[in-house]
């Protein structure tokens, strides 16, 4: 009787050693694979904002060159009328 229960309990505890890295494994796989689609997500959003900005900077950068080109044809002329204002 005695050897039945010892067989049995290290039948138990083979077992309980065997599963229980299997089941930590498994459960840290998931955890890996949520933070990765959590990372793939927020690298997607910043992919968009990264777009979003660049196009921005696109449209401030032609009318900043148009500005400066505008001061570059009238730059006479703009000195002229600052002198005759500031009466220099």
């Amino acid at each position: 009787m005695n050897d039945v229960v010892l067989v049995a309990l290290i039948g138990a505890f083979g077992t309980i050693a065997a599963g229980l890295p299997a089941v930590l494994i498994e459960r840290a796989r998931r955890e890996n694979n949520g933070d990765h689609a959590i990372v793939r997500r927020k690298l997607r959003e910043l992919g968009l904002q990264i777009e979003k900005v660049s196009t921005k900077i696109g449209s401030v950068d032609g009318k900043l060159e148009g500005h400066l080109n505008s001061h570059k044809d009238g730059d006479s002329n703009s000195e002229l009328n600052r002198r005759t204002k500031s009466g220099k």
